[in-house]
């Protein structure tokens, strides 16, 4: 590609910084729906996958500590290393199946007849979007998927994070990070007082800070 007449022209454009593009909220729009769906926030397929944790156990340590380190100790540990994490974009890739499992375990908590029949409830459920995947593919489908993609998906995601988090100052900030230092099994020292996963920085990020985030691209972003 560079060795193509006018590279030097597009690469100019590419790399020339727009700083008026920051008074456009547009892109501020794109940006924060664009990382909201990489982390999959609000849509709870995170929450419903760590409901099927052990209590006490420590997933975060194990693939980025513990692992690499028993890996370390290995011979060719470049090539195992290389096939572990390969592994865990693989997982990463198929984060649809924990947003599967958002409405699975909705049903099946909330209905006997799905819990007493989860293999049936599952194939229903992707009978369902089998469906709604066929009717994108008609020709008014992309016009559907945009619809879909550009509007109904971000909207609804910053309402149920804005949810999740009125649940969990309706259930109490004290209660929800109890539950979380039982789930975690292990108390914490001065340090991760702080910065733990139910330390002080999460909590005013969660508490003060996403509030008035999630109100704010709600009211200026839109």
């Amino acid at each position: 590609m560079l060795t193509r007449d006018r590279a030097d022209i597009g690469l100019q454009k590419f790399f020339k910084l727009n700083y008026t593009a920051l008074v456009d909220r547009k892109p501020w729009r794109k940006a924060v729906q664009m990382t909201r769906t990489s982390l999959s926030l609000g849509m709870g397929g995170m929450i419903s996958m760590s409901s099927y944790n052990k209590r006490g156990s420590d997933a975060f340590s194990m693939y980025f500590a513990y692992f690499p380190e028993v890996i370390e100790g290995l011979e060719f540990n470049d090539f195992w290393s290389f096939l572990f994490y390969g592994v865990l974009l693989g997982l990463g890739i198929t984060t649809f199946f924990g947003l599967l499992e958002t409405p699975i375990s909705a049903l099946t908590d909330q209905f006997k007849f799905a819990r007493n029949h989860r293999p049936i409830t599952i194939i229903l459920l992707c009978f369902v979007g089998l469906g709604a995947g066929i009717i994108q593919c008609t020709r008014i489908g992309y016009h559907i998927f945009t619809i879909i993609d550009m509007r109904v998906i971000p909207f609804m995601a910053e309402i149920m994070v804005l949810l999740q988090l009125l649940a969990i100052a309706c259930y109490g900030p004290h209660n929800f990070y109890r539950d979380i230092n039982a789930a975690m099994g292990k108390k914490v020292n001065f340090f991760g007082y702080f910065v733990s996963p139910y330390g002080l920085i999460v909590r005013i990020s969660q508490f003060v800070l996403s509030p008035f985030l999630i109100i704010g691209e709600l009211v200026l972003l839109h």
